[in-house]
């Protein structure tokens, strides 16, 4: 593992075997059903997975509604938390309600599609919705260390919401930051764009297919990665099957699977 207070992507990696943290995209009361597909799409390769969670209303529900399919989500992953699986922050509602300078909405709109909530928010306003966020999932018994924002995009300031909220790890695109005291973890994050999935545009999802599996090459190479499964990607089986052909190649590989918990730890300690 990689540990830097900041700086260029490094050109040399530590003894330890690299990391591999799956992470399920936008687990909310409708997505539920997609949630659990995923769980289960996983669960013969053995890896613990990390769930942003949507805690405010996001399409037309709020956390602690009944799921798609009557599921009590909260009580689900209670016992996926049991399991050694993690829980963490995704923004608030999921939705850029504050626009932000011209340049900023660009970004958004290009990175993250209208959901990119903690790229224009001021610091108080980033720890407000924090706060209830880490409420409401408490409210449901559900412990919460961390936040990957939507899009992984946030901005300084709500780097520092998010930590005057408690909240002790973020990410983004090109890795995890410690809250406390700044260090990185340095590991990309490769996913399936959910707008091909949308748009059924065939060449855009054959390029987010090499893309997903070309983190078994990185893991070779003995870089960490990062690989995250949104609701979308289920609609197309190719999607979902290139997302089990990375996992079981980065494996072989001998990838770690791991949580952003984990990793905050073992950033901490040193290791």
């Amino acid at each position: 593992m990689v540990i830097e207070p900041s700086g260029p992507w490094p050109t040399r990696w530590s003894a330890a075997p690299p990391q591999l943290v799956v992470s399920v995209h936008d687990v909310a009361p409708p997505t539920a059903t997609a949630s659990r597909r995923w769980a289960r799409v996983m669960a013969p390769l053995g890896v613990p997975l990390t769930f942003l969670v949507v805690p405010g209303p996001w399409r037309g529900a709020r956390f602690g509604d009944a799921g798609d399919d009557g599921l009590d989500l909260a009580a689900w992953l209670r016992s996926r938390q049991e399991r050694c699986d993690e829980v963490a922050l995704h923004g608030w509602c999921h939705r850029a309600d504050v626009p932000g300078p011209a340049p900023r909405r660009l970004v958004g709109s290009l990175v993250a599609r209208g959901a990119a909530e903690l790229w224009a928010l001021d610091r108080a306003s980033v720890a407000r919705r924090t706060c209830e966020g880490i409420d409401v999932l408490h409210g449901h018994g559900l412990a919460v260390t961390g936040s990957t924002p939507p899009g992984w995009l946030a901005s300084a300031a709500a780097l520092a919401g998010l930590a005057d909220a408690g909240l002790q790890y973020a990410t983004d695109h090109t890795g995890l930051t410690d809250l406390t005291s700044g260090r990185r973890w340095r590991a990309p994050a490769i996913c399936h764009r959910p707008a091909a999935v949308r748009a059924r545009t065939n060449w855009l999802e054959q390029t987010g297919r090499r893309a997903v599996i070309s983190t078994a090459r990185l893991i070779a190479a003995g870089w960490s990665v990062r690989l995250g499964l949104h609701p979308g990607d289920l609609d197309r089986p190719g999607l979902q099957s290139a997302a089990v052909v990375a996992v079981r190649g980065c494996l072989d590989a001998g990838a770690v699977p791991t949580t952003y918990e984990v990793i905050l730890g073992r950033l901490r300690d040193g290791a």
